[in-house]
């Protein structure tokens, strides 16, 4: 029976020289004004020993745009609008009764007799 081959996998090295840090070449390009042309910033990038592409500029750039949308719109919430609520008068009439008939039951019918004359008092205008 033969033995099965150990497969060799990758370390990652230390940085060479002359490589930059992880994340260099971005915050490099976030440095620079977003009016910037993006060949500008590549040579600029160059001149400072980082290459990277146009389209690497505005990846990241879109990126930070993205993020400044997002951290716009938490930073001011749109005014919450409270749910409008429907009269009274529109619920359905079985609920209604549903709520007033378990309300005399808690009451008792003495103090509900009590609580409607008290309204009828109030409708009447007395």
């Amino acid at each position: 029976m033969a033995t099965a081959a150990k497969k060799k996998t990758k370390k990652s090295k230390s940085t060479k020289a002359g490589k930059s840090e992880f994340g260099a070449k971005a915050e490099f390009i976030r440095s620079k004004p977003l009016g910037m042309p993006a060949n500008q910033v590549v040579e600029e990038g160059a001149k400072q020993g980082l290459s990277m592409s146009a389209n690497h500029v505005y990846a990241v750039r879109a990126e930070m745009r993205k993020k400044q949308r997002g951290s716009a719109k938490t930073a001011t919430p749109p005014p919450s609008v409270a749910p409008a609520r429907a009269p009274a008068t529109t619920t359905r009439p079985s609920n209604l009764e549903a709520q007033l008939r378990h309300a005399i039951a808690e009451l008792g019918l003495a103090r509900a007799r009590a609580i409607l004359a008290e309204i009828e008092k109030a409708f009447a205008g007395g």
